[in-house]
């Protein structure tokens, strides 16, 4: 019965070859079939089966559940030739063995067969809805936006290495405004960004079978303005620095505690409310929310507006602040 669910590894050992593989780590989860358990099964009474596990074990509650259905299975078949059993043997009905039989092949093909009930994941936002919700793409998109993030905050602090090693004022010497220079130094932190989206995309596509969204416009729409809004924060905790390793250095904090908050590494659904509150001032938050829409549910356009704007004005009030805050506490004379 277990042998006909494809989506595990089954081998079957002595307990005590299984207690040495789970105590080496070799195996996962280990399930001891006492003797005597088919009998027990074909008198109608409950055997007992005892599992072995890695305490760290997330598969378990799936495993379990494959296990549960095996044992159900045997059981309907089982009760369902006793009971028919019964019934030949009070009506005197002959070729009792070979009517038996059939029955059970046919039950044990109707338990085969597809279930009764079955369960359709449907994602709304604002007036969409998607109905070929992809869960599988959940951590693609989010390990995206945290890669890429590092990428931005860490590639926009490049001036402060230039400094430390006195090439910007070399620079400044030049006739080139200081606003163009870092213009080029963001455009080339965009650029270098995309090329490593468009890795992750790519890698996510045929590597592991992630569909990146119907609308192709709406994909490049998201990620474009999130790149601009992660821009615009890193020169403002640039600014808050003195130096690249001290930006490194706070980044790696940064970067992974909120991007855990913004539901980056797990659905931000299964989160206490007050931090779901608490992601929304994230730009992760928007820039996963928006994905979740087009990648994970398959929407359009119409369901990323919302987080498209919000990055925007997120990006625009980093990079107003920035301003502010260096006219009013200028780092150079």
């Amino acid at each position: 019965e277990l042998k006909k669910e494809k989506s595990i590894n089954l081998m079957v050992m002595g307990e005590e070859e299984l207690r040495g593989k789970l105590r080496d780590a070799q195996m996962e989860i280990g399930f001891i079939i006492p003797a005597g358990f088919g009998e027990r099964i074909g008198k109608g009474l409950t055997p007992e089966i005892k599992v072995m596990k890695l305490p760290q074990s997330v598969d378990f509650p799936a495993i379990e559940s494959i296990l549960v259905s095996a044992v159900c299975r045997m059981y309907v078949v089982n009760n369902t030739e006793s009971l028919f059993a019964a019934k030949l043997e009070e009506y005197k009905i002959p070729f009792k063995e070979m009517v038996l039989r059939i029955l059970g092949e046919e039950v044990r093909k109707e338990l085969e067969k597809p279930p009764l009930v079955s369960v359709n994941a449907l994602r709304y936002e604002e007036k969409s809805v998607a109905r070929d919700y992809d869960t599988k793409a959940l951590s693609s998109i989010g390990m995206a936006v945290v890669f890429v993030m590092f990428t931005l905050i860490i590639g926009t602090g490049d001036i402060l290495e230039e400094k430390k090693i006195n090439t910007w004022y070399r620079l400044r010497a030049t006739p080139t405004s200081p606003r163009l220079m870092v213009a080029g130094k963001v455009l080339g932190v965009f650029a270098t960004s995309w090329i490593q989206l468009i890795t992750l995309i790519l890698f996510g596509k045929f590597v592991f079978g992630v569909n990146w969204g119907r609308s192709p416009a709406a994909t490049v729409a998201v990620m474009s303005v999130y790149l601009f809004c992660v821009i615009c924060l890193g020169m403002l905790l640039s600014s808050l620095v003195r130096t690249s390793t001290q930006l490194e250095a706070f980044s790696a904090v940064f970067i992974i505690t909120t991007s855990m908050l913004a539901g980056c590494y797990w659905p931000i659904e299964i989160m206490p409310s007050y931090m779901q509150k608490l992601a929304v001032v994230l730009p992760q938050y928007w820039a996963m929310r928006a994905l979740n829409s087009l990648v994970v549910g398959g929407m359009g356009f119409s369901a990323v507006t919302k987080p498209v704007f919000v990055l925007l004005a997120m990006g625009t009030a980093f990079l107003l602040v920035n301003g502010l805050k260096s006219k009013l506490w200028p780092r150079e004379a």
